[in-house]
């Protein structure tokens, strides 16, 4: 799994976010688009929110900046594709190890309902 996500990561490059309706490339059982031309890429609807909540959190604990475009996608992303169990159980276990939360995870997992 570790050489799946370093091939994805590694194709991925610096390549900024974005939606396509292109059809995905699989990665196993990771469909993700990696328009090489336009140095683009879109992730896994699964992964959207996350990685919304991730940037957010990048630029305010570490300054990373995000474009104002880029930054509307991942508010969309945000509202569109809510955290899930899975994202709220990660963020407990990162903040057991690291010593802080992501923010924007743990206010959404308080407000979540999840259904089994």
């Amino acid at each position: 799994m570790i050489l799946l996500g370093s091939e994805v990561n590694g194709d991925r490059s610096n390549f900024q976010f974005t939606e396509s309706r292109q059809t995905p490339y699989q990665y196993g059982q990771c469909p993700m688009i990696n328009d090489f031309k336009n140095k683009k890429a879109t992730p896994p609807d699964l992964q959207k929110g996350a990685i919304a909540r991730i940037y957010f959190y990048m630029q305010d604990q570490y300054g990373v900046r995000i474009s104002r475009q880029q930054k509307q996608l991942y508010q969309a992303w945000d509202r569109q594709y809510p955290v899930t169990a899975w994202e709220c159980q990660r963020d407990k276990l990162i903040a057991k190890q690291q010593g802080n939360n992501n923010p924007y995870v743990t206010n959404a997992c308080a407000n979540a309902t999840f259904t089994q």
